[in-house]
């Protein structure tokens, strides 16, 4: 199962909008408040309801609510495109807000008055019956938040860290902190159900695989379920709790343990869930504490060891951004949803000042360049060389300079 598109009419600060998706890696990009987390949102509402009527999850679904309708709007609608089987379905949510009118003339108590969610499958979704769900419970959908790098000290119920297909879909689409105790529950249940079950060994080894391709300084990640249960690694000969990681290594910890727990359980049949298995993620401000270096290369690890995982990801990182191909970028503007021209391996000070409208350089030295740039442009060139001298003679000697001069030097030549 992949998402294919989404289209949304009146849905927050969204008028009308389509986003397509490709297969493997999507970034959505833009400024604060463009929308990108709303993107998020309504993706993870439609899989709640979709994954419900396929699979074998109990979770509840995560309705669009009158908070969701754009400000003076009546209605908002969603359709959401996905690939299931070899062929696609569209699920589509039409919502009317709820409005009051007096019960009488006399009473200023008001009475709500309800239209119900109209929700529907284009071609109706052939899933009904017990045997069709538990053929198609392996599709799994999970999301990750801005908490994800914030510890949790629920202790795990016996649902949400079994090891069977239901535990993969607990809580696997709302906003969640990292649930340390759940997972060194279920990896300490892998442990003991490997003296009988081989599958269970495997699955436990290839989740530290995982997480030491990520993380190749903590080794021999381990449970230990004494007193209450947490997880430890050693780090360059230190033995740590999870707990005491800086923020970027637990968000990491988080997403690839928490998606690996659940593909070992939506896959219980597979010998390596993590490579074979399948799943949607979705995952906000995917450069989160990361240190520029991890953001680099952040992409190219995920779909290397969940090679079978569509991703769509919101991103504020030029370095994450010049990772991708620039079909895999919705570049989100005022003007509409676009894919820039080009993104693999430019700079990131170009990225910054051309894709996300932001400037590397301080608001000084950015007026300063615009203002020579401005004159070059009207072939002012004594003017472009005098500001260039009075900058330099005030102590703003920025390497713009000498390209500026270059560029006139060779305008000149050629008589331009």
């Amino acid at each position: 199962m992949r998402i294919k598109s989404l289209q949304v009419t009146n849905l927050r600060a969204f008028e009308q909008a389509e986003f397509e998706f490709m297969p493997r890696v999507n970034l959505l990009v833009g400024v604060n408040g463009v929308g990108k987390t709303t993107v998020l949102d309504a993706l993870r509402m439609c899989l709640s309801k979709i994954l419900l009527d396929i699979t074998a999850s109990r979770s509840r679904k995560i309705p669009f609510v009158d908070e969701d309708i754009r400000v003076q709007s009546n209605f908002m609608t969603v359709n959401c495109t996905f690939e299931l089987q070899d062929k696609d379905f569209t699920f589509i949510v039409h919502k009317n807000r709820e409005s009051s009118v007096p019960l009488d003339s006399t009473n200023i108590r008001e009475q709500v008055l309800e239209t119900p969610d109209k929700e529907s499958y284009h071609p109706f979704l052939p899933v009904s019956s017990h045997n069709s769900k538990k053929a198609l419970s392996n599709q799994l959908g999970v999301f990750f938040s801005t908490r994800r790098s914030l510890v949790s000290d629920a202790f795990p119920s016996v649902y949400k860290s079994s090891g069977g297909p239901s535990g993969a879909y607990a809580e696997a689409l709302i906003s969640r902190e990292l649930r340390l105790a759940e997972i060194a529950h279920w990896m300490h249940v892998q442990e003991e159900l490997g003296r009988e079950n081989p599958l269970s060994i495997k699955h436990f080894s290839a989740l530290q695989e995982a997480t030491e391709r990520f993380l190749p300084k903590c080794k021999n990640l381990r449970a230990e379920v004494s007193a209450k249960p947490q997880l430890i690694v050693d780090k360059a000969g230190v033995t740590l709790n999870l707990r005491q990681l800086s923020d970027g290594e637990r968000g990491m910890f988080s997403l690839v343990l928490d998606l690996a727990k659940r593909l070992s359980q939506a896959n219980p049949q597979l010998d390596n869930p993590i490579k074979d298995g399948s799943a949607i993620v979705l995952i906000d401000e995917i450069d989160l504490h990361l240190h520029p270096k991890w953001q680099r290369t952040v992409i190219k690890q995920l779909t290397e060891t969940f090679p079978k995982c569509q991703f769509i990801a919101t991103t504020h990182s030029p370095q994450i951004v010049a990772a991708v191909e620039p079909e895999q970028v919705l570049l989100l503007t005022n003007s509409g949803v676009i894919h820039p021209d080009r993104t693999r391996g430019l700079d990131s000070n170009w990225i910054l000042r051309h894709l996300m409208e932001a400037d590397d350089r301080p608001s000084e030295s950015s007026s300063a360049v615009r203002e020579v740039e401005s004159l070059i442009s009207d072939a002012e060139f004594e003017g472009a060389r005098a500001a260039i001298a009075k900058y330099r003679r005030t102590g703003l000697d920025l390497p713009e300079w000498s390209m500026l001069e270059a560029r006139m030097a060779r305008m000149e030549l050629l008589g331009e």
